[in-house]
């Protein structure tokens, strides 16, 4: 892996010509869930914040994005939101990500992934500096991609704007066709799956990964 350019602080955060901007995407209803999954508690912690500690030490900044008329999650977090109207899903979110600093790449975490390592975290930030592809984006063991599990190059930034203006609000409308690395994470315990998208409280973690 060739380095990237560069100075880097001791916590390995790139600051010089790229910078890279952590971003929880909190805006959803939650609505299979019963209600907005960022606020929900989950052993002494909202989940949005389980999230953003996972970012700290990775990214220069880290922010929560929320759509609109959301409140903040409890804490003193940066707080990014979207941008009316309500409901056009993470491409909004990133967007409001970009708006805070639009030459940052992005580091993408969305809080309902609570198993999700930091590890893995790394692996996608460390793989997309150095390549520079679209993005690097964590793949399942059955292929599946988890776009919102994912280090996106701000050179995408035009992309996501264009799409939300054409009313295009999935994912694959910017991502199709694009060069992405896919970064799968490290075997996990039996039983365990780290890119579980939670959607019940049930489903839930016993304890979520650092």
């Amino acid at each position: 892996m060739r380095a990237c350019r560069g100075r880097q602080t001791q916590k390995g955060k790139q600051v010089a010509d790229r910078r890279l901007t952590g971003v929880v995407l909190a805006g959803g209803a939650g609505r299979r869930f019963g209600a907005p999954k960022a606020y929900h508690v989950h052993r002494g912690r909202t989940l949005a914040e389980h999230a953003a500690r996972k970012l700290d030490g990775l990214c220069d900044r880290v922010v929560i994005s929320v759509g609109p008329g959301m409140a903040a999650p409890p804490g003193n977090r940066e707080v990014v939101v979207d941008a009316a109207p309500a409901r056009r899903g993470p491409l909004a979110g990133l967007a409001a990500a970009w708006s805070a600093d639009p030459r940052a790449d992005l580091l993408v975490l969305a809080c309902d992934y609570p198993a999700v390592p930091v590890e893995l975290l790394r692996e996608l930030r460390d793989r997309g500096v150095a390549g520079a592809p679209a993005a690097a984006i964590a793949v399942a063991a059955d292929g599946c991609r988890h776009p919102l599990v994912a280090w996106w190059n701000r050179e995408l930034r035009a992309a996501v704007e264009t799409a939300l203006a054409a009313g295009l609000l999935a994912v694959r409308d910017v991502l199709d066709g694009r060069p992405l690395v896919e970064v799968r994470p490290a075997a996990p315990r039996a039983g365990d799956d780290v890119l579980t998208n939670v959607n019940r409280i049930a489903d839930l973690p016993a304890e979520p990964p650092d």
